[in-house]
């Protein structure tokens, strides 16, 4: 949830996006910051507050990062190879992604910009 508010928050400091239309943004001119995003499995709230090792810190409103900052890939990898979480695992299913993200704004609109690379790009 952190990463998701900082990439919000990124639209306050990347300075006017140059135009209303944002066919004409400079996004080469835009400050960039890059997420590591790991593979979610199936867990239930019911599970986070309850068997997850961090309930507790659920139940007292922390959020994923509070423990598992700097562990996306890791644990994405973990994830994806099947278990309690997973119990259906997709073959070749990438456990992390690096996200590109990139936000700007003019008067009226915040426009953002998130770039991946996936396992099998179109031609």
């Amino acid at each position: 949830m952190r990463k998701i508010l900082f990439a919000a928050g990124l639209a306050a400091f990347a300075g006017p996006a140059f135009a209303a239309d944002p066919a004409t943004i400079d996004w080469g001119k835009v400050a960039s910051r890059k997420v590591t995003l790991f593979y979610p499995g199936q867990s239930s709230y019911e599970w986070l507050r309850s068997k997850h090792l961090g309930a507790g810190e659920v139940l007292r409103g922390g959020a994923c990062l509070t423990c598992h900052v700097g562990q996306e890939k890791t644990k994405g990898e973990r994830i994806v190879k099947g278990g309690a979480l997973e119990p259906t695992p997709v073959k070749g299913k990438a456990g992390w992604v690096d996200l590109d993200v990139q936000a700007a704004y003019d008067a009226t609109n915040a426009y953002f910009r998130l770039q991946w690379k996936t396992q099998n790009p179109f031609p």
